[in-house]
């Protein structure tokens, strides 16, 4: 863990696409780890390599709709689920993610090498994204 020379900085970052509950309480108990929270939000290109499909709302209208709630201090666009290049810009103290990630897909050895503390936080239950695009098909769950 790093000193404590400032503000508690805390990072999390996501797509936030159709940004919901679940998105809100993890931003939300992100925020409650420190002074200001950065929001990194995954391109449209880093969300179709990840998830195999392109988000419903492009990165401009996700990062406004991230902007848009009045505890979060930083909005970044993050060109792929490794957040490398936004945790050397604001050396955070803090990473958070969903706890469906044990750690990070790309980039942890770059929370190690800067001393970022790591913590996961329990999702929302029963909200999610792929949740919400089946009911707008009409997809059975």
């Amino acid at each position: 863990m790093k000193a404590m020379t400032g503000p508690r900085v805390v990072f999390t970052a996501g797509v936030f696409d159709l940004l919901h509950r679940g998105h809100i309480n993890m931003l939300w108990r992100s925020r409650q780890l420190g002074d200001i929270l950065v929001v990194g939000v995954v391109s449209d290109a880093g969300t179709r390599a990840y998830k195999g499909r392109p988000p419903v709302q492009d990165a401009d209208l996700r990062m406004r709709n991230v902007s848009a709630i009045r505890f979060v201090d930083i909005v970044e666009l993050q060109a792929t689920t490794d957040p490398t290049p936004l945790l050397e810009r604001y050396r955070p103290d803090v990473m958070v993610h969903g706890d469906d990630w044990v750690r990070l897909r790309e980039g942890h050895e770059t929370l190690e090498r800067l001393g970022i503390e790591w913590i996961t936080l329990p999702y929302t239950p029963d909200v999610s994204t792929t949740i919400l695009r089946r009911a707008m098909s009409g997809e059975a769950a």
